[in-house]
């Protein structure tokens, strides 16, 4: 078994002679897994021989006609591959979906999509379990079958959740990818807003992918309710990602939705970037909000210090028009350490403190 699974199966095959030749035998566990090297290393003939020896000893079961599955597709030979298939479930012998899916993964290898697409539905006729099939035929047409109708991929996938076959996470983030880098933000979408019919958990380049193509898009509602669910769930997508929804919610002059963004990525201790909210700062302060503005400046300049200038400039202006000299000062003070101002708002905040009370 050692020298099989290391990708040895001669030294393997030397050592089963040997022991045969002492009368000794291997068991169901070690014949399959000899068998499974055999085919991997395409040592065909040696393979059907091994083959023979499980038939003839009783160890036949799911796992051997799998890996017969793939002795056959690894020959190329994917008719004779179904015709074992088929004649498995005519001497009603046990047929799993992980044999099926070994020749859907061949089928698409070979640009056979839609032929892969008819074998899984004969099988799911016959009650096949083919989840990891149909996963496996999702995942080829991803990486490979864009020349398949996008809308029929769309359509099997809400087939397959009608009947209750569900493909794997991987496979679904894939997909959902797929249908953003196709333009098909709509169907993308549509399937977010289904995720848990699904059992979808998007993961981060998933979550990346959506926003960026939903704010590209001028979807921009949606991006913000999806940005917000991943922060919720857990899943921060990134700075880059962020800013470029800041930007358009900027664009759109949806402060509040923004503010509601940054303050929850705070909650849960995630760390936009002072750069990312840059564009937000300023756009608070032109709209005469300017506390909301100090608010946020306060909290992200504690660890990031990539302030820039046109940000303390609108700052400083800001609480100038409101007569706070003081914080316009403190904010003037704070700025020297990382950009050097012009005379002319030294000259601002020194005019605003001299009308304040205590000049």
């Amino acid at each position: 078994m050692g020298y099989a699974i290391a990708g040895n199966p001669g030294m393997a095959l030397q050592l089963f002679g040997r022991m045969r030749f002492q009368g000794i035998d291997l068991d169901t566990f070690a014949y399959h897994i000899l068998l499974n090297a055999l085919v991997d290393q395409r040592c065909f003939d040696a393979a059907g021989m091994i083959a023979q020896q499980i038939s003839m000893r009783g160890f036949e079961n799911g796992i051997t006609y799998s890996i017969l599955v793939k002795y056959w597709c690894k020959q190329n030979k994917l008719e004779e591959a179904e015709a074992f298939l088929r004649s498995l479930v005519e001497s009603r012998k046990p047929v799993s979906g992980h044999a099926v899916s070994v020749i859907v993964n061949a089928l698409c290898k070979g640009n056979r999509f839609k032929h892969a697409a008819l074998l899984l539905e004969e099988f799911t006729e016959l009650n096949v379990p083919l989840e990891h099939a149909y996963g496996i035929w999702l995942h080829n047409v991803v990486q490979r079958g864009r020349e398949y109708r996008l809308n029929e991929l769309y359509d099997l996938l809400i087939e397959m959740e009608n009947d209750g076959i569900l493909p794997d996470k991987v496979t679904m983030n894939a997909v959902m990818c797929f249908f953003c880098k196709a333009g098909m933000v709509d169907v993308a979408i549509e399937l977010y807003n289904s995720r848990s019919d699904f059992g979808l958990s998007l993961n981060r380049t998933t979550y990346c992918h959506l926003i960026n193509n939903l704010c590209s898009s001028g979807v921009i509602d949606e991006a913000y309710h999806v940005l917000r669910n991943s922060i919720r769930e857990g899943f921060f997508p990134g700075k880059k990602i962020f800013a470029i929804l800041v930007d358009a919610l900027c664009r759109e002059g949806k402060l509040d939705k923004i503010k509601e963004l940054a303050v929850l990525s705070l909650e849960l201790k995630f760390r936009p970037g002072y750069a990312a909210c840059d564009p937000f700062i300023v756009a608070l302060c032109k709209a005469n909000r300017v506390e909301d503005a100090y608010l946020l400046h306060r909290e992200l300049s504690r660890l990031n210090k990539d302030v820039s200038r046109e940000t303390y400039f609108h700052l400083i202006h800001g609480f100038c028009k409101l007569n706070r000299g003081d914080i316009a000062a403190t904010l003037l003070l704070e700025m020297q350490k990382l950009h050097k101002p012009n005379r002319k708002l030294f000259r601002v905040v020194i005019c605003c403190l001299c009308h304040m009370q205590n000049p």
